[in-house]
């Protein structure tokens, strides 16, 4: 799923529309994967593309990829989170979630 200020023009769609993206925005993308991982010790990697226009009007595109390692053991999992970005991630969600009036306090 996704959450921010963007526009998502279908339901379903992959791609997401944003106004101005700058040094001082930011986008949350969940993912989740159902099938089996490599075994422990390989890498999975996730890549995603930001295709831009310049204030000039030359179109680019930025391309990042994560390659992260596979573990069995959960603590090496919880030892590079980025739990700031999480913890603003469940507020947001939950923010969304209070003013569209579908907040759960249970």
């Amino acid at each position: 799923g996704y959450s921010g200020s963007f526009c998502k023009h279908a339901p379903g769609a992959h791609d997401i529309d944003l106004a101005a993206v700058d040094c001082n925005k930011a986008f949350v993308v969940s993912l989740k994967h159902e099938e089996k991982l490599n075994p422990e010790g390989h890498e999975s990697c996730v890549q995603c593309a930001l295709l831009y226009t310049t204030m000039t009007g030359e179109r680019r595109i930025r391309v990042h990829t994560l390659s992260l390692p596979c573990t069995n053991v959960l603590g090496n999992l919880f030892r590079s989170a980025d739990l700031d970005a999480q913890l603003q991630t469940y507020v947001s969600q939950y923010c969304t979630a209070v003013l569209s009036g579908t907040a759960s306090l249970t």
